[in-house]
């Protein structure tokens, strides 16, 4: 049985940094079938996004980007035009408190890219991580979404 390609969109704007990213996923066994696609602004992300987010399996997403205001301004810029999207934060800069504010406003992981090159693992299981997150909220969020709405329907109808 042939395995599921995974599209993975990368947002970096370093050069560098995205072709170490690159090849570690690359060189990475657990890796092998994920295909990237790589923007190296917000404005590039949003326009491929916008019509193909449904496509997109997750985002690799630098939190400083130039066309960005700040960190919590990348993620919510992402999280408008792919709101179903697993998200992996990348950043050079090891801030805990951010870490942990954006994991709770739903990004699917947070990895250091110093941490990359020291441990190329890392990356690949923070996406995994991600995707089997995402599969699990959606599997107990989608029926509870389903009862909320039939309900909406009813209390409408009732009134």
């Amino acid at each position: 049985m042939p395995e599921l390609t995974r599209k993975i969109v990368l947002i970096e704007d370093s050069e560098t940094d995205s072709f170490v990213i690159k090849r570690v996923i690359r060189e990475n066994p657990c890796a092998k079938s994920y295909k990237i696609l790589s923007f190296d602004s917000m404005s590039q992300a949003r326009e491929y996004l916008s019509l193909h987010a449904e496509e997109v399996d997750a985002i690799l997403l630098d939190l400083h980007l130039p066309d960005t205001v700040d960190a919590y301004d990348t993620y919510a810029q992402v999280r408008d035009f792919a709101p179903d999207t697993p998200i992996v934060a990348l950043t050079s800069c090891n801030n805990y408190g951010l870490a942990m504010d954006l994991v709770r406003d739903g990004v699917g992981d947070y990895v250091s890219k110093s941490h990359i090159l020291k441990n190329p693992d890392l990356l690949c299981r923070a996406i995994d991580f991600a995707l089997c997150r995402h599969v699990q909220n959606r599997a107990v969020l989608g029926p509870l979404n389903e009862e909320l709405e039939a309900r909406v329907q009813l209390l409408s109808q009732m009134v």
